[in-house]
């Protein structure tokens, strides 16, 4: 439906700027692709958020297997040392 929409007011305005034929079409063209292109630029960034968060899970379970391998009296410092290594 959003696509009908992004599509007939592209198509309305190529219209209303009195272009015909393959002006119209390019017309159209132009702005499916902007359209396209936002969308991408969109997805993009969200890819980026979701792997950056996806890194600092990993580090959290790197943390937990450290701090589990070792005695109970060096915990905190393990559990530092892996905080610290990921803010660095």
């Amino acid at each position: 439906r959003q696509q009908q929409v992004i599509m007939s007011s592209t198509y309305e305005q190529c219209v209303a700027e009195g272009n015909t034929d393959d002006a119209l079409t390019q017309c159209v063209y132009s702005g499916l692709e902007e359209s396209i292109n936002d969308v991408a630029s969109g997805i993009d960034s969200f890819y980026l958020i979701f792997a950056g968060a996806l890194v600092y899970f990993m580090q959290t379970g790197f943390a937990m297997l450290c701090a589990g391998s070792i005695r109970s009296k060096n915990c905190k410092n393990v559990l530092l040392w892996n905080l610290l290594d990921s803010a660095g």
